[in-house]
C-alpha cells in the first residue's frame, strides 16, 4: 500500500469519525438532562481532539523532534486520526449551539455565517501552509485546538434563546389545551340543551 493511498485512508477515517461524533454527542446534548451541558461537553470533546493530536505528533516527526518518540505505524496513525476526527466532529454542533445561544438575539444564520466564514479564511491559510510547512501545521493545529479550550473555557452560555424556544413552545401548548377546553365545553352545552328538549317533549 502506497504512502499517498495511506492518507487518503486516513483522511476517509478521520471524516467518517467525525460525522459519528457529530451525530452522537449532537443528540446527547440534545436530551433533557444535558440540555445546559453544552460548555461541558464542548471542554471535553476538545480535550479529546488535542490529546488525540498529541497523540498523532508523537508519532510522527515535529518541530521539536525530529524522530517520532512513540511507534510510528499505519494503525497507530489511523486511530489517533480518527480519534481527532471524532473529536473534532463532536464539537462542531456543539460551537454552533453556543455560539446562537451567546449571539441570541441575533437571527441564528448571521453566527452560523461567522462560523463558516472563519472556516474558509483559516483553511485558505493552512492550505498555503501545509505544502511547505509539514511540521509548522501540525505545531499550528496544536496551538488552534489549545487556543479553542481556552476561549471555551473563559466563554459564558446563558441558554437565553432555549429558555425563549421553550416559552414559545410552552404557549403554544396552553393555547392548544385552552382550545380543547373550549370545544369540550361547546360539545357538552350542545349536549345538554339536547337532553333538556328531549325532556321537554
Amino acid at each position: 500500500m502506497t504512502f499517498l493511498l495511506l492518507l487518503e485512508w486516513f483522511g476517509f477515517g478521520s471524516t467518517v469519525a467525525g460525522i459519528i461524533g457529530s451525530f452522537c454527542v449532537g443528540a446527547l446534548s440534545d436530551t433533557r438532562r444535558f440540555q445546559r451541558s453544552v460548555e461541558i461537553f464542548m471542554i471535553a470533546s476538545l480535550i479529546g481532539c488535542i490529546l488525540s493530536i498529541i497523540w498523532f505528533e508523537l508519532c510522527v516527526h515535529t518541530t521539536f523532534f525530529e524522530k517520532p518518540i512513540l511507534s510510528s505505524t499505519p494503525i497507530s496513525i489511523g486511530l489517533s486520526t480518527a480519534l481527532a476526527g471524532f473529536f473534532q466532529g463532536a464539537s462542531t454542533p456543539l460551537i454552533y449551539e453556543a455560539l446562537a445561544e451567546t449571539m441570541f438575539p441575533l437571527p441564528e444564520a448571521i453566527s452560523a455565517l461567522a462560523i463558516n466564514q472563519w472556516n474558509n479564511v483559516s483553511s485558505l491559510v493552512l492550505l498555503f501552509v501545509a505544502p511547505h510547512q509539514d511540521k509548522l501545521m501540525n505545531l499550528l493545529v496544536l496551538i488552534v485546538v489549545g487556543a479553542c479550550i481556552l476561549m471555551v473555557c473563559v466563554s459564558l452560555v446563558l441558554y437565553e434563546r432555549r429558555d425563549e424556544n421553550q416559552r414559545k413552545l410552552f404557549g403554544k401548548q396552553q393555547e392548544v389545551l385552552n382550545d380543547d377546553d373550549n370545544s369540550s365545553t361547546c360539545v357538552d352545552t350542545a349536549i345538554h340543551h339536547r337532553n333538556l328538549k328531549l325532556r321537554l317533549m
